[in-house]
C-alpha cells in the first residue's frame, strides 16, 4: 500500500527517472472505460508481460478517460504493420501519461484519440481521452492497459510502458470509486530489476 505520508524523492538510475513531491493517495484516479457502459477484464491473464486487456459490451467507439491527473507523456499514431510484426508498434493509436503520482498510464489502440490530448498537456482523472478501438495488433474492440515508471529520457522502452506489474488491483480500486496508486509496487519492481530501461534482457519478459 502506498504510503500516507507526503514524501519528496527523486529516482534517477538506468532503470526509471521519477520525482514526486505529492502523496500518491491524494493524486486522482479514474476507471479508464465510461463507467455507463458495461466493461470486463480477466485478472492476470495478459501474455508474456503484466497488464490488462479492458473490454466494453459497447465495442469500439466506446469513450476512454484518463485514469490519472497528470501530463500526458506520449501520443502515438498507428503505424503496425502485420508483415513485420514489430512488437514496439503493437499498440497501434495509443496514450501515456505520466500520472501526479510519477506513474505512467499507457492506454493502447484507440479507434480516435481526442485533438486535444498532446504531449505535455495536462489531463484530469475521468478526462476524455479518445474512443477505443482495434488498431495496431488487436484481435477485436479494447483497451490495453499498462503500468511502469517512466524510463530516462531517449531510452527506447517500449517493452516497459507497455506494462509491467499487473494493473487489476488498481483497476478494480477505481471502478470502485477508490483511489489506489500502484505507486509503491512499481517503486518494489524497478528495485528488483534495477537495469530493465537498459534493455529488454534485463526484465523478466520475452521479446515477444
Amino acid at each position: 500500500m502506498p504510503s500516507t505520508t507526503t514524501t519528496s524523492t527523486t529516482t534517477s538510475t538506468s532503470t526509471s527517472t521519477t520525482t514526486t513531491t505529492i502523496d500518491p493517495l491524494t493524486v486522482a484516479h479514474a476507471f479508464p472505460v465510461d463507467p455507463e457502459v458495461g466493461s470486463s477484464y480477466t485478472p492476470e491473464a495478459h501474455s508474456n508481460y503484466r497488464a490488462t486487456d479492458v473490454f466494453a459490451t459497447a465495442g469500439c467507439g466506446t469513450r476512454l478517460l484518463a485514469p490519472v491527473t497528470g501530463t500526458v507523456d506520449e501520443v502515438l499514431e498507428n503505424v503496425y504493420d502485420r508483415a513485420t510484426d514489430n512488437p514496439a508498434d503493437r499498440g497501434g493509436n495509443a496514450v501515456s501519461i505520466i500520472g501526479d503520482d510519477g506513474v505512467r498510464y499507457y492506454m493502447a489502440h484507440f479507434q480516435a484519440i481526442d485533438p486535444s490530448i498532446t504531449p505535455g498537456a495536462r489531463v484530469t482523472a475521468g478526462q476524455f481521452l479518445g474512443e477505443m478501438g482495434d488498431t495496431g495488433r488487436a484481435g477485436a474492440c479494447h483497451v490495453h492497459f499498462g503500468l511502469s515508471l517512466p524510463c530516462p529520457e531517449g531510452s527506447d522502452d517500449w517493452y516497459i510502458r507497455r506494462g509491467v506489474i499487473w494493473p487489476d488491483v488498481y483497476l478494480d480500486s477505481w471502478k470502485a470509486g477508490e483511489n489506489l496508486s500502484p505507486l509503491t509496487e512499481l517503486e518494489e519492481w524497478f528495485a528488483e530489476y534495477p537495469d530493465a530501461c537498459r534493455s529488454l534482457e534485463d526484465t523478466p519478459y520475452p521479446r515477444g
